[in-house]
């Protein structure tokens, strides 16, 4: 039997596949989670297959969200960010993640930083912008390394590295929440992926993930 040795330094902790030295060499890096809208008027969504790994959350209205979890990768345009609902902290917590959303209803980002969970909110460009070819809320987008950037110059608190010990834990959390029936996928990327595109393909057969953005004006607003 082949015996499996899972090497924090070197492998990612989200998928447990080893990594080129041009991205663990990068490391200690910290793990940031943006909250993704999932409404009909945002896709096709852009970044997403980007990311290190990404979950989907159920939301009000039977419609789902996704947190796009970025730890080695990078996405230059990545959207359309929304905001933060009470199950996110249950998820990134057990990363040491930081939060990243467009905002949150009144009193709920003060929930979340007592949880240990850091969040930042909507930010001006370059590191998070919003364009002119679709309505608010659904036209916010953001660079991760920029975005990375701003929140290391904020000073938020770097927890400790993502491990892939970290996902039974995660697991246990969530099983523990109030809100423990809001996972509908906890898989690693791949499969996630694959479950997302097959929904894309159902609901919308000409819906696709977008992987290159369009030329885009930017505007500047406030609106979430």
């Amino acid at each position: 039997m082949e015996k499996y040795n899972f090497d924090n330094e070197k492998m990612s902790p989200f998928t447990g596949i080893e990594l080129p030295p041009e991205l663990w060499l990068k490391r200690p890096r910290r793990v940031i989670a943006f909250k993704i809208d999932n409404n009909i008027n945002a896709r096709p969504q852009s970044g997403i297959q980007e990311s290190d790994a990404i979950f989907e959350i159920l939301v009000e209205g039977g419609m789902t969200r996704f947190l796009a979890f970025f730890y080695d990768k990078v996405s230059t345009y990545l959207g359309p960010i929304r905001s933060a609902r009470p199950t996110d902290p249950t998820i990134v917590r057990p990363y040491g993640g930081v939060l990243v959303v467009s905002g949150a209803t009144a009193g709920l980002l003060p929930q979340i930083r007592e949880l240990e969970v850091p969040v930042l909110t909507e930010q001006s460009p370059p590191s998070m912008f919003r364009t002119s070819d679709r309505s608010a809320p659904h036209n916010l987008y953001a660079d991760t390394e920029l975005v990375r950037k701003v929140i290391d110059e904020n000073g938020m608190t770097f927890n400790v590295k993502a491990t892939l010990g970290d996902a039974e834990q995660l697991k246990e959390l969530i099983d523990e929440a109030e809100g423990k029936k809001i996972i509908r996928d906890f898989n690693f990327t791949n499969l996630i992926m694959k479950k997302i595109y097959k929904k894309f393909d159902r609901i919308d057969n000409k819906s696709k993930i977008s992987s290159q953005p369009k030329e885009k004006d930017v505007i500047y607003s406030s609106q979430r």
